[in-house]
């Protein structure tokens, strides 16, 4: 082929937007920001005061606070390894099998590499495959004893998993147990905004990378709480409904018009049980509805919101410390994109 011809076939690359993520640009970019605004003056009139959580989280809070086997940690995290940098692949024997040892012994030590169980006992097994090298050196079972070895090698864990946050509830009571917010006044009272990540299926209205407002209430529990149960109850009826009252007063702020607002609850230890016991058993729903709003082309129009009230038990996944009362509502871009 002639050097014309290639040069033909070769076309510059478009760069373009990844899949499931978009541009916002003007005029669009105006109308985000009066709603998160508007977000930002609503929550502090409730006593709410904004956190900025990191974009990376360590993958294990989201497989213990969502659960492993659930889709979203299972199928739908950007999820990677933050390998140490420098260490020899042990693959080509770039140094001797010791000095590999030596500098992985280093690189623990020093805390480059996480010190777990999982890597103490594949830097044992590591050991013992190097004293097996040295005893076949020179013998035709060496090449076995470098496979061997290189295997070992690869079981320690050279870096931490490292995840985009496909959620926030999580990352925020992360927060509030490193930095002893137990400490401060409870409840503490805070609220978010920001991008969030999930590796689904791009269609219309949901994309890879989207933006989400949320609210938590987080308090500290004593460890006689059981005692106070009635009380800690009707307290956390309280939040529940203050949350819902802001998140509605929200959306006649920023003009949404023909609302219906669904409260679900999982109820407590009691009504679980009453329910369990009814013949007719099944979940309840207490609705409250706005009559439906217009838009100025006479197209009826309702923006459905549901929220999912906890009982105290339930929302003590991350911590027995900790308490939240988590309502994640109203994403950013389901706002700018109605009529």
């Amino acid at each position: 082929m002639s050097e014309g011809a290639v040069k033909k076939e070769e076309k510059p690359r478009k760069f373009q937007a990844i899949r499931g993520t978009r541009d916002l640009l003007p005029p669009e970019t105006a109308l985000w920001n009066r709603v998160e605004q508007t977000a930002h003056e609503v929550f502090a009139t409730f006593g709410f005061g904004e956190i900025r959580i990191p974009i990376l989280q360590m993958t294990d809070l989201f497989a213990r606070s969502i659960g492993v086997e659930t889709d979203v940690v299972a199928k739908e995290m950007y999820t990677f390894v933050d390998e140490m940098q420098g260490l020899p692949d042990p693959a080509n024997f770039a140094i001797s099998p010791d000095e590999y040892v030596d500098a992985v012994q280093e690189a623990i030590k020093a805390g480059d590499i996480q010190v777990t169980n999982t890597n103490l006992r594949a830097l044992a097994r590591l050991k013992s495959q190097l004293e097996i090298f040295h005893e076949r050196a020179n013998t035709q079972s060496t090449e076995e004893a470098q496979l061997k070895f290189r295997i070992a090698a690869s079981q320690i864990q050279f870096g931490d998993s490292i995840s985009l946050g496909p959620e926030a509830t999580a990352s925020v009571c992360r927060a509030y147990i490193e930095h002893n917010m137990q400490q401060s006044p409870q409840p503490v009272k805070l609220y978010y905004m920001g991008p969030m990540f999930r590796r689904e299926r791009p269609q219309k209205g949901r994309y890879r990378q989207f933006y989400q407002i949320g609210a938590e209430v987080l308090e500290a529990i004593r460890s006689d709480a059981a005692k106070d149960a009635p009380k800690d109850l009707a307290k956390d009826a309280a939040i529940d409904a203050e949350v819902i009252e802001m998140l509605m007063t929200f959306f006649d702020r920023v003009g949404l018009t023909g609302t219906e607002l669904s409260i679900n609850s999982i109820g407590h230890s009691a009504t679980i049980a009453a329910v369990a016991m009814s013949k007719n058993s099944g979940p309840s729903l207490l609705r409250s509805k706005t009559s439906s709003g217009r838009t100025a082309s006479g197209a009826s129009k309702r923006i459905r919101c549901g929220c999912s009230i906890p009982n105290s038990k339930a929302s003590r996944a991350l911590s027995p410390r900790c308490r939240a009362s988590p309502i994640t509502f109203a994403t950013i871009a389901e706002l700018t994109t109605q009529p």
